[in-house]
């Protein structure tokens, strides 16, 4: 396993931003017919959706990606519309595809921000959904909504809050923790070491935009100083707004006052 420390000045470059994914980080699917689920020439699982095509927007992302490949932990801490999650979760699907893990584990606290919900009726799974929602998003961009919704009925995709990891070992797995920085540092204590043989975690989050009440320390702030040069650990640091015009003026505007 190649190894890689924890540089929080960390900006190195690839050779280039587009490359293809097979060796460095990068979706093509130029085919217009919808792709078998197990390629029959080399054992590949096809599950993308066909129209759906991953390629870096910027360095930030290639080195996230390229990340990913050299290390078993991977800490993605950026502002809100990076495209952390986006770049960890298609790079969790590629894995999957390659064979190189059995299942994709996604998770994120079930944290409520300033607006309070109240209990919310249904079942367990009813109750978490509208936490999970921006992960089904990611996931349908790249896999459809079917895909998704068969693969999670067969277990070998499992989105769930964070908590419900306890007890658990996730072996042979690529584990997404999304919106880290509203895990407490015991909680992050315990989903990493959930975290078995032959995986890899990639951890996103952003500092500035924590639910936690005030006085708490962010689970995803204490565990990128305690990893930190730790070998087979990566972090990268993103800070282009790649959502929109409007979420990257908010970004700058808000800045470290944000309420």
């Amino acid at each position: 396993m190649a190894e890689h420390n924890i540089n929080t000045n960390d900006n190195s470059a690839a050779d280039s931003v587009g490359s293809d994914i097979v060796a460095q980080g990068n979706f093509n699917q130029n085919s217009k017919k919808r792709p078998k689920t197990v390629n029959q020439e080399n054992g590949r699982r096809r599950i993308r959706r066909p129209d759906y095509k991953f390629s870096p927007l910027n360095q930030e992302q290639h080195d996230l990606s390229e990340m990913t490949l050299k290390n078993d932990l991977v800490f993605a801490d950026g502002s809100a519309g990076t495209g952390k999650t986006h770049v960890a979760i298609a790079r969790a699907v590629y894995a999957y595809e390659h064979k190189e893990v059995d299942r994709i584990v996604l998770c994120r606290p079930a944290v409520q921000g300033e607006e309070n919900l109240g209990h919310l009726p249904g079942t367990a799974e009813e109750k978490i959904a509208p936490y999970m929602i921006p992960l089904y998003d990611e996931l349908d961009k790249i896999i459809g909504t079917k895909q998704r919704q068969q693969m999670m009925a067969k277990g070998e995709i499992i989105i769930a809050p964070l908590a419900t990891m306890r007890g658990r070992t996730l072996a042979d797995s690529f584990v997404v923790i999304d919106e880290a920085q509203n895990a407490t540092a015991g909680q992050m204590k315990m989903l990493l070491t959930r975290i078995g043989e032959r995986s890899k975690c990639v951890v996103c989050g952003d500092p500035d935009q924590s639910d936690l009440p005030r006085g708490k320390t962010s689970g995803l702030v204490d565990a990128i100083k305690r990893f930190k040069n730790k070998p087979g650990v990566g972090y990268k640091k993103l800070v282009k707004v790649v959502r929109s015009r409007i979420a990257q003026m908010a970004v700058d505007v808000y800045g470290e006052d944000a309420p």
